[in-house]
């Protein structure tokens, strides 16, 4: 199965009575864009530390005068009340999160409430963690990797062993079977680029070999001349070849295959980017306990040390402004799931100012 990634749908599960209502009341409020929302959001997206173990070419982390912070436990309680009726917590960002001192102890205090826990991780780290991955429901796992092969996957992702993250995943999947159950839900996430492009058909049948039921397809966005070099931008006959490729073993395989749109085919037209949600449905905090309005855009809008309440955070006038006009940034946006593929922005930021800055 193929299918073009949006950002209003969220993964799919069971939810609380609470969960539900509220999730229809914020799609409602968001589709009407209502700038002061009654729901809350049916996602928090904690980016829990930007540190990270390794190098990855394509990184943007290294075009900046790097300040490595890591959000603090305080800050979950300051919104703890909003996990009862959030649908789902994202713990990743610009770094690793089993980078994070106390990973394990944040996702034992997660478990406690019935919101969906996700995380996107390089993998490398994740046999140090796997008992208290399990024993905590972890829900959805997704394992970054840019190659099918060791040779591929390391040059790109500098510091990774190939072999090491397809060992964690075989011993998740041998767990999830011998014990009868589903979770976590495993998918890979694979940045295409000149390089590894031609390597996605053989993504498909490496999910295909380990029992993964997903593999989930980024541009690879360049933030320098020399990346740019990578990029897959007015390369649509390349990319169209191999997404036809890789969606033909998806089809005889059960894979889902989720595909960003081949540039000049976006519905989004002319515009910036397809419609946003975030503003309506995420709250994105980043490490340093800024509030912006998602992972791929730099603006600090406030601090969340400088508000008392998950109420003064949701409804805080820089948000609720956000509602009403996008900022600049998200007038070149690069986020996966809502840029505008037909728009050189979208495969190209060459300048630096792009990249969040982190304050210690």
């Amino acid at each position: 199965m193929i299918k073009h990634m949006n950002n209003r749908e969220l993964f799919s599960g069971k939810l609380t009575e609470l969960q539900a209502e509220n999730s229809a009341k914020n799609l409602l409020e968001s589709d009407r864009f209502e700038s002061n929302m009654v729901s809350y959001p049916r996602r928090i997206v904690i980016e829990l530390t930007n540190r990270c173990n390794l190098n990855c070419i394509m990184c943007g982390r290294t075009g900046r005068d790097f300040k490595k912070t890591d959000f603090q436990m305080d800050w979950f309680k300051k919104i703890e009340k909003v996990f009862n009726y959030s649908e789902e917590i994202v713990l990743h960002g610009w770094g690793e999160p089993l980078m994070h001192r106390e990973f394990d102890e944040i996702l034992r205090y997660l478990n406690g409430f019935p919101i969906r826990k996700y995380f996107c991780t390089n993998g490398m780290l994740i046999k140090k963690h796997l008992d208290t991955i399990l024993y905590n429901h972890m829900d959805i796992i997704a394992f970054s990797l840019d190659g099918a092969t060791p040779e591929k996957n390391n040059k790109i992702r500098k510091g990774s062993d190939f072999n090491e993250i397809i060992s964690a995943i075989k011993a998740l999947v041998s767990h999830k079977s011998k014990n009868g159950i589903s979770y976590p839900y495993i998918n890979f996430v694979f940045t295409a680029m000149l390089e590894n492009i031609h390597e996605l058909p053989a993504m498909v049948d490496l999910a295909d070999s380990l029992g993964v039921p997903e593999v989930k397809v980024v541009y690879l966005t360049a933030f320098d001349e020399e990346l740019a070099k990578s990029s897959l931008f007015n390369k649509q006959d390349i990319v169209r070849k191999y997404f036809d490729m890789a969606g033909e073993r998806a089809e005889q395989k059960s894979i889902l295959l989720k595909l960003p749109y081949i540039q000049s085919e976006d519905p989004a037209g002319e515009e910036p980017h397809r419609r946003c949600y975030f503003p309506f449905r995420d709250l994105f905090i980043g490490s340093d306990g800024y509030i912006r309005p998602c992972v791929s855009n730099s603006r600090r809008l406030f601090n969340i040390d400088s508000v008392a309440s998950l109420d003064s955070i949701w409804n805080h006038d820089a948000i609720k402004k956000l509602r009403k006009e996008y900022t600049p940034e998200c007038l070149a946006c690069y986020h996966s799931s809502c840029a505008n593929w037909n728009r050189r922005s979208a495969f190209l930021q060459l300048s630096n100012d792009v990249l969040p800055e982190w304050e210690i």
